[in-house]
């Protein structure tokens, strides 16, 4: 969004400030966003720690382990077998650290988003 007006329920980024909407900086901010999102942006569901219906572009919001505490989240690249397997899902993120399989993620709870689709 180039012009935003609510900084809790909208999702953009301003690179001239450097500052975003709570659902772009926030890892709670984007599940709640993709998951209850109405208007316009990307909108999808959570299928929890079940891995299996992810594909290339979705999700995944992570919680520190045995707290409720929102961790990180990380775009999905690619599945390169068993979607059990968390070695065989591949994940980017912000830096070249976080461009690997979600096992280095580990010790976390994972949540799937999937993205089903985006409104104008």
């Amino acid at each position: 969004m180039s012009s935003p007006t609510n900084t809790m329920n909208n999702w953009y980024y301003d690179p001239n400030t450097n500052t975003g909407s709570y659902p772009w900086v926030n890892v709670g901010g984007i599940y709640n966003f993709i998951t209850t999102n109405t208007g316009r942006g990307p909108y999808g569901f959570s299928s929890g720690d079940y891995m299996c219906y992810l594909q290339g572009g979705d999700l995944i919001v992570m919680k520190f382990y045995g707290t409720s505490t929102w961790r990180h989240t990380v775009v999905v690249t690619g599945l390169t077998g068993s979607c059990h397997d968390y070695t065989k899902i591949q994940v980017a993120g912000h830096s070249p650290k976080y461009h690997s399989s979600l096992v280095n993620f580990a010790p976390s709870y994972f949540y799937a988003l999937n993205i089903s689709g985006y409104r104008n």
